[in-house]
């Protein structure tokens, strides 16, 4: 199934099959996300259609999230990662991919752009670790300052306020990210 010629309502119902199909059948899902994946060979990695496709990812177990994500690693892209949720806060996952050198740190990084919350506050002690300087898992989280509801200067706001109440975190990676995050 192609989804890049459906109509509005049929890109609906597609979407809804993949819901169903990443639970209960999860092969058959990874095996529909890696075509899409093949068909973009020569170009750019983007979110393959369904609109939405993307959020799916966090559905399937890890076996196959990690499979897709060796695939999405280090390719050329439009728009965010796809490691954003195929690793999701899943350092277990995170760790292995590293370790085996399936992803960079760069990517992992890259997967955290507008990041704050429960992914960020799990991949950084994962990141830190490994020499990625706490101003930049700051720069990544703080990123798309754009696409917040409201004033620029509120989504600055908003922003600033995670990172303040970052600094009271017990984790010295989480409290060096946040202290960056407020200079």
């Amino acid at each position: 199934m192609n989804a890049e010629e459906l109509g509005q309502h049929d890109e609906w119902r597609a979407g809804e099959l993949l819901r169903h199909l990443a639970r209960t059948d999860p092969d058959l899902f990874e095996q529909w996300y890696t075509n899409r994946l093949a068909e973009m060979r020569a170009g750019y990695l983007r979110t393959p259609r369904p609109r939405g496709s993307e959020t799916l990812l966090a559905l399937l177990p890890g076996a196959h999230r990690r499979r897709l994500a060796e695939l999405c690693a280090g390719r050329p892209r439009i728009g965010p990662s796809l490691l954003t949720h195929l690793v999701g806060a899943d350092t277990d996952l995170a760790t292995a991919l590293l370790d085996d050198g399936s992803v960079t740190p760069q990517d992992l990084l890259e997967s955290l752009l507008g990041q704050r919350g429960p992914i960020l506050e799990a991949l950084t002690p994962v990141l830190y670790a490994r020499g990625v300087p706490a101003a930049d898992l700051a720069a990544a989280a703080s990123g798309q300052v754009g696409w917040v509801a409201g004033s620029e200067s509120g989504g600055h706001q908003t922003i600033l306020d995670y990172f303040q109440h970052l600094l009271e975190h017990d984790d010295p990676a989480l409290r060096a990210v946040a202290e960056a995050g407020v200079q």
